[in-house]
């Protein structure tokens, strides 16, 4: 209790004095031109106690951290991963949004209008923990418009020529899960091809409001998989 503390300190501030006494004796008091004086030893004694006290406080934490973290595990019965705390932020997500801002899988059919069939898929797939188990795509609030209502992007080829594309548009955002000590989610853009189809992925940056800067591209097609 806090009358242990209170002797604990009270032992300390006497062990202390004693100490500063006992280097008193033993090193001359600074009136001559000695190096090493009482002071000296004194600061340097005072300074290896704190460094004791850190020390044992440190490990006193860890102890107390540790027991906490072992009660709290064995508690729920498993380690908590942050996969099972992105788990039960989905579950929590379903109640605090309302169904037209919920958030959805990053996983989209890619298709020239929706009088044609889908040309495949394009995903944004986060690793499995433990590298075991099957990719699963991000979970992710989106705001959609759609290409009636956005002026159409400038893609550049060259110096001299632009390629002028139109569609709907989708700005998405993400909150991922990581606990210290652990490594991050790994990410993969993933797309996939249906078969006797065919589609142009372009990765780049929104330049502006109209212009796309690309970095890289690629066809995926016939049952393609990137």
């Amino acid at each position: 209790g806090s009358s242990d503390i209170n002797l604990l300190l009270v032992e300390e501030v006497r062990s202390l004095r004693q100490k500063r006494t006992e280097l008193a004796a033993a090193f001359p008091d600074g009136s001559g031109d000695a190096m090493a004086t009482a002071k000296e030893a004194t600061l340097l004694s005072t300074l290896q106690h704190c460094a004791e006290v850190c020390g044992q406080w440190a490990e006193a934490v860890d102890y107390i951290e540790g027991m906490l973290r072992k009660q709290l595990i064995a508690a729920i019965g498993k380690e908590v991963k942050p996969s099972d705390f992105a788990e039960y932020m989905q579950f929590h997500n379903r109640k605090l949004f309302a169904e037209t801002y919920l958030p959805a899988p990053f996983c989209f059919t890619v298709r020239r209008s929706e009088l044609h069939s889908p040309e495949g898929t394009l995903s944004i797939e986060e690793a499995a923990s433990g590298g075991s188990g099957v990719a699963t795509p991000i979970t992710t609030i989106a705001a959609h418009s759609d290409s009636a209502s956005a002026a159409p992007m400038q893609l550049p080829l060259s110096a001299s020529t632009s390629l002028s594309f139109a569609g709907d548009r989708h700005l998405h955002a993400v909150l991922l899960h990581s606990f210290s000590g652990q490594q991050p989610a790994q990410l993969s853009l993933v797309a996939r091809a249906r078969q006797f189809s065919s589609m142009l992925v372009v990765v780049g940056k929104i330049a502006s409001a109209t212009s796309f800067d690309p970095t890289y591209a690629a066809i995926v097609q016939n049952k393609d998989e990137l």
